[in-house]
């Protein structure tokens, strides 16, 4: 069966997605090197590295001291607010407030 030809349209042949993926590369690469990005990529892995860094600087002094190695770098430094104290969080705000 033939095409009806409206107004001077040709019929569509072939998908209407057939450019899409060569539209979204070209976008991509323009948004990803952009100097806003390499910034942001920048500032991503300095934290990065100061997170890695930290943690390896906590395991050098962990592992001299303790022998439980695994809770003792899963467990905070200080005194540690255990999930038994959250309820009463609204409370002492409470009392901060009204100067108790």
């Amino acid at each position: 069966m033939a095409a009806k030809i409206e107004a001077g349209r040709l019929p569509r042949e072939g998908s209407p997605w057939t450019g899409l993926w060569a539209v979204v590369a070209k976008e991509m690469a323009d948004y990803l090197t952009g100097v806003r990005m390499q910034i942001l990529e920048a500032l991503i892995v300095l934290t990065a590295a100061g997170t890695v860094f930290a943690a390896a600087e906590n395991l050098r002094t962990t592992v001299g001291q303790d022998r439980f190695l695994f809770l003792a770098v899963h467990r905070p430094a200080g005194p540690a607010a255990g999930l038994h104290r959250i309820p009463g969080l609204p409370g002492a705000a409470h009392r901060h407030r009204a100067g108790l």
